[in-house]
């Protein structure tokens, strides 16, 4: 998987943040995953270390995964492409 890949996958996460009915309570985590992913594919040194990144996205899997279904589908996957980039 290539950083491209990465980066259609925080736009496929925006779109489902825009478009679905998310809890209030869910919002703000799902929002600062999005901020830290694009700081990741940015390569923003002030970017969140990569094992709490990939910590935080394996929280909101289990929170999320029964209540949204696709959403955390896509967290899944941009986990693994984070992991075959090595961050």
């Amino acid at each position: 998987m290539t950083a491209k890949t990465l980066q259609e996958l925080v736009i496929e996460v925006d779109a489902v943040l825009r478009n679905y009915v998310i809890a209030n309570e869910d919002r703000p985590l799902l929002e600062r995953l999005r901020a830290d992913l694009e700081a990741a594919l940015a390569s923003r040194p002030s970017a969140e270390p990569a094992s709490s990144l990939r910590n935080n996205l394996q929280a909101a899997i289990r929170g999320l995964e029964l209540d949204h279904p696709r959403l955390t589908s896509l967290l899944s996957k941009t986990l693994d492409t984070l992991s075959d980039l090595g961050l």
